[in-house]
Order: C-alpha cells, then structure tokens, then sequence
C-alpha cells in the first residue's frame, strides 16, 4: 500500500472526510486528494500533522520514516534534559522552551511541550511508550 492509500484507509476507517482531515490538519482538502491519490507524496511536517489527526503512529502510515532519526543526532541529551527540568520547574519560562525550540528544532519542542501538558499518568505513559521505541529502534 502506498502512503497515499494508507491515509485513505486510516481516514476511512476513522470516519474522517477530506474536508475535515484538511481543516484539522491544516491543509487544503486538495492536497488530501492529491496525497490519497498518489498525485504527491506528503513532507515529513505534512504527514506528522495528519497522523495527529487521525491519531495514528506517522509509521503506520510511512515505514520508511526512521522515527529516532526525526531527533538530530548530535542533540545532547543531558543538556536537553536540563533544559527540561527548568520548564517543567516553571512552565512559565517560555525562554526556555524557545531555546529548546531554536537549538534542536520544532519537533523537540512540541513534543516536550506536548508532554509537559500531560497529567502524570499521561506524563507515566508517555515514558514508557518512549521505553518501548528506544528498545525496537534505537542504534
């Protein structure tokens, strides 16, 4: 299956028309079609949104992406961690978060932002889905 016929499938399985997954996502209800219909194949930003909508893995749409590869491989870790630990100390210091944001890229952000607004038990499962990832692909 393509990416294109997998977005399809996904959408309909979840009962999702064109005209919502693109207002959701952002996108135009065109690009939807013209990437269901293989016309173009979606950017790695573009099929991250709608998996996020469709609330599905960009792997299950996508295997070719190597999700640990999504990271920069030069980030340190420990520093991020810090940089972390201050935010979650005082979520207010959006300095913070606009340094993560600047010195790794958007997607490290919006994920530890995303996982900052998590409750604890969402924060718990959270880190043991990660526990699961690095174990299949780490390298």
């Amino acid at each position: 299956m393509t990416v294109g016929e997998k977005i399809r499938a996904i959408r309909k399985k979840k009962k999702v028309t064109q005209k919502e997954l693109a207002e959701k996502s952002g996108l135009s209800v065109r690009s939807i079609q013209d990437f269901e219909y293989g016309k173009i194949k979606p950017k790695l930003e573009t099929l991250l949104k709608i998996a996020l909508v469709l609330e599905v893995s960009p792997y299950e749409i996508d295997e070719s992406i190597d999700m640990l590869n999504l990271w920069n491989t030069n980030t340190d870790i420990e520093l991020l961690s810090r940089k972390v630990k201050q935010l979650d100390d005082n979520p207010s210091q959006l300095d913070i978060l606009i340094s993560i944001r600047d010195e790794y890229g958007d997607m490290v952000a919006s994920t530890i932002e995303n996982f900052l607004f998590l409750n604890t038990d969402g924060q718990q499962k959270a880190s043991e889905y990660i526990d699961l990832l690095m174990q299949k692909y780490k390298k």
